[in-house]
């Protein structure tokens, strides 16, 4: 099955409301999609109730939206190992976030070979291997494109994993520090 995947806390800024949408859009055109949401609550800062258990964001009401629908299903307090393999066996990773400033888990998702769609947040446009998309609209249509079109979801997970391999790996970046060491140093001297 199809499986679109969401990999973020419940902060009413990650939009979870929009992922559900897309989920139900997708599986219009391609009714045997699933999605997940793989993330944890966070206690509620209003009035410091976090400390009596009381989640914050919108766990609450993700909670309700899933037992009420069968495409998609939550995962939380799962460990690492497990969300990284959830990134590499979904089919597309989602950002639906108002703001974000890095999207690191695009770069997860580049790394694993797995084809990511977003909103224009922070830089994740410099990312390899996903679509930027403007509204939850094309956000849809990008997805049921990716999934009917086995190759041009490989071609972007390895266009994701060349770049990661290039630009984001440890070796990439120390070498990056390394290049600005040097520039700064010819300055100075």
């Amino acid at each position: 099955r199809p499986w679109l995947l969401h990999v973020s806390n419940h902060s009413t800024v990650k939009q979870h409301g929009i992922f559900y949408e897309v989920v139900r859009r997708v599986r219009q055109s391609i009714p045997d999609a699933i999605g997940t949401i793989i993330g944890n609550s966070y206690p509620a800062a209003k009035w410091n109730v976090g400390r009596l258990g009381v989640q914050g964001g919108c766990w609450y009401r993700c909670r309700v939206a899933s037992s009420m629908r069968n495409d998609v299903t939550l995962r939380w307090n799962v460990p690492r190992s497990d969300v990284v393999s959830a990134i590499q066996e979904a089919n597309i990773t989602f950002l639906t976030s108002a703001f974000e400033c890095s999207g690191l888990v695009l770069l997860e998702s580049s790394a694993a070979g797995t084809p990511w769609i977003s909103f224009d947040l922070g830089h994740v446009r410099d990312y390899p291997g996903g679509v930027i998309a403007r509204d939850e609209d094309e956000m849809t249509k990008i997805a049921i494109d990716l999934l009917s079109n086995p190759s041009k979801c490989r071609s972007l997970g390895d266009e994701g994993q060349q770049g990661v391999r290039e630009r984001y790996s440890w070796k990439a970046i120390a070498e990056q520090y390394e290049t600005l060491y040097e520039t700064v140093l010819a300055r100075t001297t």
